[in-house]
């Protein structure tokens, strides 16, 4: 057997590998996409985004991301291998397991980061710290899914060879996710553009749309690398094609050249920074637009340095989509801050965590209790006679 045919081929050529495998797959990738985009279309269709589903949520879009990762990879490995193994329930357990454990961590520190500008300071600080290694284990570990799809035996066994393909390249990682990141977060600015708080039913719908292209692109992405970097003696101890070379460009070759060419890091990063900035652009819009309700004093009770303020809130062409009552703030006529986001708010006596959104199934106002806490005392908050209720940059009403 002649050696050529147990060398990877040229690295250069992985993103055309990527591209091939995608175009193999083409009748499957429409059903694999409806899989990753399901938690989101479940949480709208059902109103899940309560904090009570947080974790659901989050965690079945992880679990069906690696089930997918796992399908698409063990697909191919099997359709490379010269004995044609059988699926194995293990093998997708110890995918699943490692992916977890890989993927999970970083997930939830970003959803922390992200969640509301009304967290305590601590946690996000926390959040914040825990990042960095979670990151660091991301970038270490990223090739999980190849000795799961190889059927290996352990976890310990899994993560050494995941692992063998960061110590001899380092970045293979992030030239796998950079692109697929860069495409997602594209998308969702663009379709953003028309409506940035989320007030839009079909805004909304094609956010959903869009969020599941980072997963099929990366899962994509990232076995063309786990295929042209793995090691020749773990290509022949497995079974896999001969070959090797050979079966690698054939698959290559079907791939569309500009797919290729957008799946490399180089354009991933021109891509991000126009993602950058239309992000930029749509929160300069979120926090400059009026939000969509119309807000009702009820009342205002002042005590020491707290103000707390009931509101009838009615929102009957947008139903409350967008709008987040932790966004509210006091300020004088120009802006001149009293107090800064609420620290507490009662939906109907009961509190309204910040993650939250209002019932959006009434056309009835809603009556919330809003606290503030000031840097002023009782009697300079009476005194005052130029103070206004802010939502962002936006005056809204003078109390």
């Amino acid at each position: 057997m002649p050696s050529s045919h147990n060398q990877p081929p040229n690295g250069d050529g992985v993103y055309n590998l990527a591209a091939g495998l995608l175009a193999k797959d083409a009748t499957w990738v429409p059903v694999l996409y409806l899989v990753l985009i399901l938690p989101a279309l479940v949480s709208n269709l059902f109103s899940l985004e309560r904090p009570d589903y947080f974790l659901f949520i989050i965690s079945l879009r992880l679990v069906l991301s690696l089930s997918v990762v796992f399908f698409v990879s063990s697909r191919w490995l099997r359709n490379l291998s010269v004995i044609k193994p059988s699926w194995e329930i293990h093998a997708f357990l110890l995918t699943l397991t490692c992916g977890i454990l890989v993927w999970l961590p970083p997930i939830m520190c970003t959803t922390v980061l992200t969640l509301s500008v009304s967290l305590d300071l601590s946690v996000q600080t926390i959040a914040l710290f825990l990042l960095i290694p979670a990151t660091i284990m991301l970038l270490r570990y990223y090739f999980f899914f190849i000795p799961g799809a190889l059927n290996v035996a352990s976890i310990r066994q899994s993560m050494h060879m995941a692992r063998s393909y960061t110590k001899l390249h380092r970045w293979l990682p992030l030239k796998a996710l950079t692109a697929p990141f860069a495409l997602e977060c594209l998308a969702i600015s663009l379709v953003q553009i028309p409506a940035p708080d989320g007030r839009s039913f079909w805004v909304n719908w094609l956010v959903i749309f869009c969020s599941g292209i980072f997963w099929l692109l990366s899962c994509y992405n990232g076995l063309a690398f786990g295929l042209q970097f793995m090691e020749d003696s773990t290509w022949r101890e497995h079974h896999l094609d001969p070959y090797r070379q050979g079966r690698l460009e054939t698959i290559a070759a079907r791939g569309q050249s500009w797919l290729a060419t957008l799946l490399k890091p180089s354009n991933g990063i021109k891509v991000l920074l126009v993602a950058v900035l239309v992000g930029l652009a749509n929160m300069t819009s979120l926090i400059n637009t009026p939000p969509s309700v119309t807000l009702q004093v009820e009342s205002l009770t002042i005590r020491r340095n707290m103000v707390a303020i009931s509101l009838a809130v009615a929102d009957p062409q947008h139903h409350f989509r967008g709008f987040n009552p932790y966004y509210l703030r006091l300020a004088g006529e120009k802006g001149e801050e009293v107090a800064a986001f609420p620290k507490k708010v009662l939906l109907g006596g009961n509190p309204l965590p910040p993650s939250s959104l209002l019932p959006s199934d009434t056309d009835e106002p809603v009556h919330l209790k809003v606290f503030f806490e000031t840097n002023r005392n009782k009697e300079s908050l009476k005194d005052l006679e130029d103070l206004y209720l802010w939502y962002l940059a936006s005056r809204i009403l003078r109390l």
